[in-house]
């Protein structure tokens, strides 16, 4: 019986590349499975790298295609160029313009950006953002329920705001969150949230949060293999 070995795969790392040919020939040299698990990219996660960091790693990644005589020079960014930029109150958000523009069908729902921000810089936040979006608040609660940061017996301010730039949520919290909110950075809205669950379970996906209900929706949590982690809603309350 053939070893299952996983490889995590991002194709935006120039590591990722290094390692790839090398993995990939393992099942014709030895008795594994090879499973290849797709990574997303720090950028997409909204995590800021250094430009330090960045050019260290260009650098060690080319002394290594070097060692092992593997092509290596202009750099295609498979997402494009972007810039992170943080809001007041920390928030850190990801612009950016694709290489190519996309060539995937139009979204059925939009995805809804989602950001924690302290009680005494939501106001600053919110303002910058609206300034910059050019967007408008559609809802601002100030007894939301405590559900949606995971601590149920309180309540919290919730702002929405949509613009061209999308929707995005802001959950007014002092930072004291139980696992894993404030990791999922992306809520997803689906029209049957029973079955899409279902599907992501089968897919690897691990429910973090069960579902539960608010004001407006049902939602989950979930983590992907890569350890992605989202939420997941239907609508009850438009």
């Amino acid at each position: 019986m053939s070893a299952r070995l996983d490889f995590f795969y991002s194709f935006r790392s120039p590591y990722s590349y290094l390692a790839a040919p090398r993995a990939f020939a393992l099942p014709e040299r030895f008795e594994v499975d090879l499973v290849f698990r797709g990574v997303i990219p720090m950028a997409m996660r909204g995590q800021a790298v250094p430009r330090a960091k960045r050019l260290h790693t260009l650098r060690d990644a080319a002394r290594e295609a070097r060692r092992l005589g593997m092509p290596f020079g202009r750099i295609h960014d498979p997402i494009g160029r972007d810039a992170i930029i943080q809001w007041p109150g920390g928030v850190n958000t990801q612009l950016y313009w694709h290489t190519t523009a996309p060539s995937y069908s139009a979204l059925q729902t939009i995805p809804e950006n989602r950001v924690y921000v302290s009680p005494d810089r939501v106001d600053a936040f919110v303002h910058s953002f609206l300034a910059f979006s050019h967007g408008s608040v559609v809802s601002d609660e100030a007894r939301a329920p405590g559900v949606e940061i995971g601590r149920p017996a309180e309540t919290c301010r919730r702002v929405r705001i949509e613009s061209k730039f999308g929707k995005l949520t802001a959950l007014v919290t002092d930072g004291h969150l139980p696992y894993p909110y404030g990791r999922e950075m992306t809520g997803y809205e689906v029209t049957n949230l029973a079955e899409t669950v279902a599907k992501a379970k089968a897919a690897g996906a691990d429910v973090l949060v069960p579902p539960y209900k608010t004001d407006e929706r049902d939602a989950v949590v979930v983590r992907f293999p890569g350890g992605y982690i989202a939420e997941i809603h239907s609508i009850t309350k438009k």
